[in-house]
């Protein structure tokens, strides 16, 4: 069938149009079968070879969405005290994220990888509790003033200003 809808769609394309009428949904097919072919072989294919969550790691535009937001507008904070770590691996093993999290335990170090979407799993399953998921302090805490568009904003709302218009027309 692949071969068949190979020499239709060649033989359509040279001869100028003159099986167009037969071609053109042959085209939408295979372009459709080919498309769902190769992404089943590239995300299954590789999962294997790149460990569990591929698509949530290396696809997912949520996934960077939330990291972002989670390394800098984020409370929440994976910590580390200090040289407790025994290195079990365990929080390695069931980061859903595929993170090296053993490797900054055992440097101290807290995890700032913005691939960290901050789910606490880590955390969860540490046995020494070497690993913490904190409410840190927030955006405009370790930035001051950074939220004073926002708070201009919210002034302006609360004495009534029309920011986007009414029933009116009014703006």
């Amino acid at each position: 069938l692949i071969i068949l809808t190979t020499a239709v769609l060649w033989v359509s394309s040279t001869s100028e149009g003159a099986l167009s009428d037969i071609s053109a949904p042959l085209q939408q097919w295979y372009g459709f079968y080919i498309g769902a072919v190769f992404a089943g072989v590239i995300g299954v294919g590789f999962y294997p070879v790149l460990g569990n969550r591929v698509w949530c790691r290396f696809g997912c535009p949520m996934a960077a969405v939330l990291g972002i937001i989670q390394r800098f507008f984020s409370r929440f904070r994976i910590t580390t005290n200090g040289g407790q770590c025994m290195s079990c691996g365990n929080c390695t093993t069931y980061c859903e994220m595929g993170i090296d999290v053993r490797a900054y335990a055992e440097r101290g170090e807290n995890i700032v990888r913005s691939s960290c979407v901050g789910c606490g799993v880590c955390s969860a399953v540490c046995p020494r509790g070497v690993l913490k998921l904190e409410n840190g302090t927030t955006h405009s805490d370790r930035y001051p003033g950074s939220d004073q568009p926002l708070g201009a904003f919210a002034t302006a709302v609360g004495k009534g200003a029309r920011v986007y218009g009414d029933r009116d027309g009014y703006v």
